[in-house]
Protein backbone atom coordinates (compact mmCIF):
# COMPACT_ATOMS: atom_id res chain seq x y z
CA UNK A 1 0.00 0.00 0.00
CA UNK A 2 2.72 2.55 0.98
CA UNK A 3 4.51 1.65 -2.60
CA UNK A 4 1.13 2.67 -4.54
CA UNK A 5 1.02 6.00 -2.46
CA UNK A 6 4.48 6.60 -3.58
CA UNK A 7 3.96 5.76 -7.02
CA UNK A 8 0.51 7.94 -7.11
CA UNK A 9 2.26 11.21 -5.31
CA UNK A 10 5.09 10.77 -7.72
CA UNK A 11 3.01 10.51 -10.59
CA UNK A 12 0.90 13.99 -9.10
CA UNK A 13 4.71 15.64 -8.76
CA UNK A 14 5.61 15.17 -12.05
CA UNK A 15 2.49 16.50 -13.66
CA UNK A 16 2.73 19.87 -11.34
CA UNK A 17 6.62 20.02 -12.54
CA UNK A 18 5.39 19.98 -16.29
CA UNK A 19 2.81 22.54 -15.84
CA UNK A 20 3.92 25.25 -17.61
CA UNK A 21 3.06 28.78 -19.36
CA UNK A 22 3.24 28.69 -23.44
CA UNK A 23 5.81 31.54 -23.92
CA UNK A 24 5.16 32.77 -27.56
CA UNK A 25 7.70 34.94 -29.52
CA UNK A 26 6.96 38.18 -30.93
CA UNK A 27 6.38 37.48 -34.33
CA UNK A 28 3.91 35.00 -33.28
CA UNK A 29 1.92 37.53 -31.69
CA UNK A 30 1.27 39.77 -34.61
CA UNK A 31 0.27 36.96 -36.17
CA UNK A 32 -2.01 35.47 -34.27
CA UNK A 33 -3.71 38.89 -32.43
CA UNK A 34 -4.78 39.39 -36.06
CA UNK A 35 -6.60 35.89 -36.22
CA UNK A 36 -7.99 36.28 -32.74
CA UNK A 37 -7.70 39.21 -30.26
CA UNK A 38 -6.47 37.50 -26.70
CA UNK A 39 -4.71 40.31 -23.98
CA UNK A 40 -1.33 39.51 -22.98
CA UNK A 41 0.65 39.07 -20.43
CA UNK A 42 4.25 40.34 -20.45
CA UNK A 43 6.89 39.09 -18.52
CA UNK A 44 10.30 41.25 -18.45
CA UNK A 45 13.23 39.95 -16.51
CA UNK A 46 17.23 39.17 -16.69
CA UNK A 47 19.33 36.24 -16.46
CA UNK A 48 21.12 38.00 -12.82
CA UNK A 49 17.53 38.31 -11.46
CA UNK A 50 16.84 36.09 -8.43
CA UNK A 51 13.52 37.18 -8.11
CA UNK A 52 12.82 36.53 -11.75
CA UNK A 53 13.83 32.92 -11.49
CA UNK A 54 11.51 32.55 -8.37
CA UNK A 55 8.55 33.95 -10.12
CA UNK A 56 9.30 31.66 -13.40
CA UNK A 57 9.51 28.40 -10.77
CA UNK A 58 7.06 29.50 -8.31
CA UNK A 59 4.02 31.34 -10.19
CA UNK A 60 4.44 30.48 -13.77
CA UNK A 61 5.09 26.65 -12.81
CA UNK A 62 2.07 26.67 -10.70
CA UNK A 63 -0.91 24.67 -12.58
CA UNK A 64 -3.35 26.79 -12.28
CA UNK A 65 -1.95 29.82 -13.03
CA UNK A 66 -0.30 28.21 -16.47
CA UNK A 67 -3.53 27.14 -17.41
CA UNK A 68 -4.99 30.21 -16.84
CA UNK A 69 -2.35 32.33 -19.04
CA UNK A 70 -2.57 29.55 -21.85
CA UNK A 71 -6.13 29.66 -22.10
CA UNK A 72 -6.73 33.44 -21.63
CA UNK A 73 -4.02 35.30 -22.76
CA UNK A 74 -0.84 35.58 -25.08
CA UNK A 75 2.32 34.79 -22.89
CA UNK A 76 5.50 37.18 -23.66
CA UNK A 77 8.83 37.36 -22.43
CA UNK A 78 11.34 39.78 -22.90
CA UNK A 79 14.91 39.31 -21.26
CA UNK A 80 15.69 43.25 -21.26
CA UNK A 81 19.51 42.46 -22.05
CA UNK A 82 18.24 40.97 -25.28
CA UNK A 83 20.99 42.52 -27.63
CA UNK A 84 18.63 41.41 -30.56
CA UNK A 85 16.67 44.07 -31.67
CA UNK A 86 12.45 42.65 -31.59
CA UNK A 87 9.64 43.96 -34.32
CA UNK A 88 6.45 43.97 -32.00
CA UNK A 89 2.92 45.28 -33.85
CA UNK A 90 4.81 46.65 -36.85
CA UNK A 91 7.62 48.78 -35.06
CA UNK A 92 11.06 47.26 -34.29
CA UNK A 93 12.89 48.32 -31.03
CA UNK A 94 16.11 48.20 -30.30
CA UNK A 95 18.27 45.52 -28.74
CA UNK A 96 20.03 46.37 -25.40
CA UNK A 97 23.42 47.79 -25.48
CA UNK A 98 26.04 48.19 -22.65
CA UNK A 99 24.49 51.73 -21.75
CA UNK A 100 20.38 50.90 -22.60
CA UNK A 101 17.86 47.87 -21.45
CA UNK A 102 16.51 46.94 -24.71
CA UNK A 103 14.10 49.86 -25.97
CA UNK A 104 10.48 47.34 -25.90
CA UNK A 105 11.60 46.46 -22.36
CA UNK A 106 12.26 50.19 -21.27
CA UNK A 107 8.97 51.55 -23.05
CA UNK A 108 6.91 49.39 -21.59
CA UNK A 109 8.47 48.51 -18.25
CA UNK A 110 9.57 51.88 -17.03
CA UNK A 111 7.52 53.66 -14.35
CA UNK A 112 8.50 57.12 -13.03
CA UNK A 113 11.78 56.56 -15.18
CA UNK A 114 12.27 53.62 -12.59
CA UNK A 115 13.17 49.81 -14.04
CA UNK A 116 13.14 47.44 -11.05
CA UNK A 117 13.28 43.63 -12.07
CA UNK A 118 10.98 41.68 -12.80
CA UNK A 119 8.15 43.63 -14.34
CA UNK A 120 5.12 42.08 -15.68
CA UNK A 121 2.39 42.95 -17.92
CA UNK A 122 -1.19 42.64 -18.54
CA UNK A 123 -1.93 44.40 -22.26
CA UNK A 124 -5.99 44.39 -22.85
CA UNK A 125 -7.50 43.15 -26.29
CA UNK A 126 -6.66 46.56 -27.27
CA UNK A 127 -3.30 46.55 -26.16
CA UNK A 128 -3.53 49.26 -23.14
CA UNK A 129 -1.32 48.25 -20.37
CA UNK A 130 -4.39 47.46 -17.71
CA UNK A 131 -1.27 45.97 -15.24
CA UNK A 132 1.88 47.28 -14.47
CA UNK A 133 3.68 45.25 -11.55
CA UNK A 134 7.57 45.19 -10.32
CA UNK A 135 9.02 43.07 -8.03
CA UNK A 136 7.50 39.31 -7.46
CA UNK A 137 3.82 38.70 -8.55
CA UNK A 138 3.02 35.92 -6.18
CA UNK A 139 -0.11 32.72 -6.73
CA UNK A 140 -2.17 34.77 -4.21
CA UNK A 141 -2.02 38.04 -5.99
CA UNK A 142 -2.23 36.68 -9.50
CA UNK A 143 -5.52 34.56 -8.17
CA UNK A 144 -6.93 38.23 -6.94
CA UNK A 145 -6.20 40.01 -10.35
CA UNK A 146 -8.14 37.26 -12.18
CA UNK A 147 -10.56 37.61 -9.88
CA UNK A 148 -11.40 41.20 -10.69
CA UNK A 149 -10.97 41.07 -13.88
CA UNK A 150 -13.88 38.77 -14.58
Amino acid sequence: MKQLLLIFQFFLLSLAAFAQVDWINFEEVTTQLAEKKKPIVLFIHTDWCKICKMQEETVFSDEIVAKQINNQFYALKLNAEEKQSLTFLGRTYAGATANRYHELAEYLGKSNKEFYFPTLIILNEQLEVVYKKAGLVSKEEWAEWMEEMK
